[in-house]
């Protein structure tokens, strides 16, 4: 691992190559309070999104169905002066129609954004108009279907700032200049198809003054000096984003240089552009790095983007994270030399598989990038630690209550979309197993790679790879509300000497949905050590099971490995209790 100040070549990589996984000791810290901490620190950058609401989409919608973009260049000179937080510059927008004739190209952009003039490919002067966030684009000739066109908007003005959008940090001798835009924050500082399900590669070229660095997506093609004592930073990257995605940041960076063998062959640059003051526990921190690598390519598949890079850029989220495409956004309290975030570590990692190579195609599917990224973090921590260690960092995760759906949540980003989403692929490893649970995730990662798709299509992936029905479980699961509660009786009844009857009674007092059907795995620990497990399908409100079991029955537990995310509550034998004949 090598450290450096000031500018790196383009084409120049250092650093050795590392892949062993970082230490894993937990014996110093309450695990639970580990991951709470994680967790907290994960909703305070991606939290930011709540600031401001996405009804803006929904006018525009319509229209822009009807063309996608292909790539942006956005080449814009950043002012961080004292008393200024403009920019200034234009973005050329290469688009294709989806179907028919294109006569107008409607895009997402701030209204405190000033549009000074638009132009075609020919630098002729198109008509437009900018109506509050909405800018319409007039084609002349239209843009006929199998065709692409490319338009320039010449534009500028001060963004949109409080941690969204485009925003300056000052509290530092040099200002820290950086974007944050999930879920639409990126048409406060640039015209775009604000929207995940719209990709497009970038070329990003940012001008500033000479004492900042500019770290974004993708490789550093090249740094130029300018006459008036700037540099122009311009950053490219050849896979496709969704606009949210891609994000900059600049201020007097250190670089941390490193390197991965990658699982099919080269060498990855890891980049971590860091403040000076955070360099020696940034050091020991991003050791971590390699090994996550190694356990979610040996998981999954190779890592996504392995012509660019992977690497972090310091940022004023405090303890906050943002999965930027090859760069993540990684708050300056993240890093304290000990590791202890290296949860928050492994879950922006993880989303370069999970939201950034596949990402969400509505944000009511936000589940398929954060629940995703969630799980991940228990499945680095089973690598680290043991099928033990996985559970107990799936129990960290449980909530006695979640609020709202896991699809079409309340609020874009929650707990639910999180911690839910993550337990309904931890139950989904019960019910078909670890290994077809990967199989579902490689065939899910590899299918829409570079693509946006949305729930359904990850349910229609889950059944395929299973070969089996899964609606009964992802239907409550995914798109209703709360988790079930179990009232349970047991009564162990000696048979001989050398068997036993197990009587189950079960019942969900939860209330409010239908019952749900899960099935329930029961351990019968025998006289001798052994125990052995039997599963019920539970699917009716009231339930009664028996079970003839060889060996003396000393104890029964239910659910021993926390399978189902639900609430158990042991009652007295009920007798002669009157069951549900009828299922859901």
């Amino acid at each position: 691992m090598s450290v450096r100040a000031g500018l790196v070549g383009a084409a120049v990589w250092g650093g050795a190559a590392a892949g062993a996984l970082g230490a894993a000791n937990d014996s110093d810290w309450d695990l639970a309070r580990r991951v709470g901490a994680n967790h907290e620190a994960l909703r305070t950058g991606h939290g930011r999104a709540r600031l401001k609401e996405i009804e803006t989409l929904a006018t525009v919608a319509g229209a822009q169905d009807e063309y996608n973009v292909l790539h942006y260049t956005i080449d814009i000179d950043v002012d961080p002066g004292i008393f200024s937080r403009d920019i200034d510059g234009s973005c050329d927008i290469l688009l294709t129609p989806t179907g028919a004739e294109l006569y107008q190209v409607v895009l997402d952009l701030d209204w405190r954004m000033k549009v000074s003039a638009v132009f075609d490919g020919e630098g002729l002067p198109l008509s437009y108009g900018h109506h509050l966030d909405v800018l319409t684009v007039e084609l002349a000739p239209t843009l006929m279907p199998g065709e692409e066109a490319t338009i320039r908007v010449e534009y500028g003005g001060s963004p949109l700032t409080n941690f969204f959008g485009f925003d300056i940090w000052r509290l530092r001798p040099t200002p820290v200049v950086y974007t944050l835009c999930e879920p639409n924050g990126s048409r406060t500082w640039w015209p775009c198809k604000d929207h995940p399900s719209d990709k497009a590669t970038v070329d990003l070229i940012i001008t500033m003054p000479q004492r900042y660095t500019v770290a974004s997506n993708g490789l550093l093609e090249a740094v130029m000096s300018n006459d008036e004592g700037t540099l122009s930073h311009h950053w490219s990257t050849r896979y496709p984003l969704a606009p949210y995605l891609v994000a900059f940041t600049a201020t007097n960076f250190v670089l941390i240089e490193d390197s991965y063998e990658l699982s099919e062959g080269g060498t990855l640059p890891l980049l971590y552009y860091t403040w000076p003051e955070d360099v020696e526990d940034a050091e020991q921190d991003v050791a971590s790095i390699p090994g996550m690598l190694s356990v979610f390519e040996d998981e999954w598949f190779g890592y996504p983007f392995p012509e660019e890079k992977y690497g972090h850029m310091e940022t004023p989220l405090v303890t906050g994270a943002m999965e930027h495409t090859t760069m993540t956004s990684y708050g300056q309290l993240l890093y304290t030399g000990t590791g202890y975030f290296d949860y928050v570590a492994a879950h922006e990692l993880a989303h370069h598989w999970w939201g950034d190579l596949v990402t969400c195609g509505t944000w009511d599917d936000i589940w398929l990038n954060e629940g995703f990224a969630t799980y991940a973090e228990a499945i680095y921590h089973e690598a680290l630690t043991g099928f033990g260690g996985y559970l107990e960092y799936m129990r960290a995760i449980e909530r006695p209550r979640f609020y709202g759906p896991i699809h079409a949540p309340n609020r874009v980003l929650n707990t639910t979309v999180y911690d839910k989403g993550a337990w309904v692929l931890h139950m989904l490893r019960g019910i078909v197993g670890r290994d077809i649970l990967m199989g579902i995730l490689r065939t899910w990662g590899t299918r829409f790679a570079h693509e946006s798709p949305v729930t359904s299509d990850f349910t229609a992936v889950a059944a395929e790879v299973a070969g089996q029905d899964l609606d009964w479980f992802f239907d409550p699961w995914l798109y209703e509300i709360g988790r079930p509660e179990y009232e349970y009786g047991l009564r162990v009844r000696p048979i001989m000497e050398d068997r036993s009857w197990i009587d189950l009674q079960l019942e969900q007092v939860q209330g409010g949905v239908n019952p749900y059907t899960m099935p329930i795995t029961l351990r019968a620990h025998l006289e001798g050590g052994e125990h052995v497990d039997v599963v019920v399908e539970n699917g009716a409100t009231k339930e009664a099971f028996s079970f003839l079991i060889d060996g003396v029955v000393e104890e029964v537990e239910i659910d021993p490995e926390s399978f189902v995310l639900a609430e158990f509550r042991e009652r007295e034998w009920v007798p002669n209790l009157r069951v549900d004949v009828s299922r859901r």
